[in-house]
């Protein structure tokens, strides 16, 4: 499956879930992560799950430390 068939087919799920649509739809979330992980099954059928999280900011918690921002950031540039 192509990245942009499992977009397209993940975002037309959330939006078809009141759930997934309603947290799409927020306006209090500043943030979001998605993931994606996609596998094969013994009789070679594919699968694949998109998940989605969604943050806003805590006034209280302390910002992240840069370090940790950038290291993610290469790791996740080192993925692609």
């Amino acid at each position: 499956m192509l990245a942009e068939e499992l977009t397209r087919k993940a975002m037309d799920g959330w939006k078809k879930s009141p759930g997934h649509n309603a947290n799409l739809l927020q306006k209090r979330a500043h943030e979001i992560g998605i993931g994606a992980a996609g596998w094969k099954l013994d009789g070679g059928q594919e699968i694949f799950r998109v998940v989605q999280a969604f943050a806003s900011a805590c006034p209280q918690k302390r910002q992240s430390n840069p370090w940790i921002v950038k290291t993610l950031a290469g790791t996740v540039d080192a993925l692609r």
